[in-house]
């Protein structure tokens, strides 16, 4: 089923997600609706401590609203029963845990774990980045694929439009840093006929 629903040809695209943390339910709507098309994946984050009955709530609240058009995980890699069952019913494109658990919290989930300062999602692996300085650092240095870590808009209210339109123009920047180096390491190749975003 995995194969129908190709999401592992999906994730070969991904050149950039978001790790958002999650504490508001509108918060998580209002972000993932503002990001830009550079943005293939978005995975939620719980907030400090683990996840908690509060933020399961808004999760679940926001997650129905996720459109298709890109993948959705969930980390769950705080190991507590509330998260698990959060996943377990929210049936996620991809999940994050300490450990991979093959086929949970369903057979076609895509599985990951953090790996210090990486995110390893199958075998394709992410460098984790919390602004474009150290997104452009991170190309320079071979990076392939960027992780951005964005704290919930929870504690922004008041810049709420801005964080999401900032974001999206250091992913629309990143996404032609990406592109120049990877054409510089793949002369022949063809990116577009490749479909990756970002």
């Amino acid at each position: 089923m995995t194969v129908l629903l190709g999401l592992p040809e999906r994730l070969a695209g991904v050149r950039q997600l978001v790790l958002l943390e999650v504490a508001d339910g509108d918060d998580w709507t209002d972000m993932v609706s503002g990001l830009a098309s550079q943005c293939g994946a978005a995975v939620a984050t719980p907030p400090g401590g683990g996840w908690n009955d509060g933020a399961v709530q808004a999760l679940t609240k926001a997650w129905a609203g996720n459109k298709a058009d890109r993948l959705y995980g969930i980390d769950v890699s705080d190991g507590s029963a509330t998260g698990h069952a959060m996943a377990q019913d929210l049936q996620p494109d991809i999940v994050i845990e300490a450990t991979p658990t093959p086929s949970w919290p369903h057979q076609w989930a895509l599985h990951g774990a953090w790996q210090g300062q990486r995110l390893v999602i199958e075998t394709f692996d992410f460098t984790i980045v919390d602004d474009f300085r150290a997104a452009q650092a991170s190309v320079e240095a071979g990076a392939t694929r960027l992780a951005w870590r964005v704290a919930s808009m929870a504690r922004w209210h008041r810049e709420l439009g801005r964080v999401p339109q900032r974001l999206s123009e250091d992913m629309g920047k990143a996404a032609k840093l990406l592109g120049a180096a990877w054409l510089k390491n793949n002369p022949d190749a063809d990116v577009i006929a490749k479909g990756w975003r970002g």
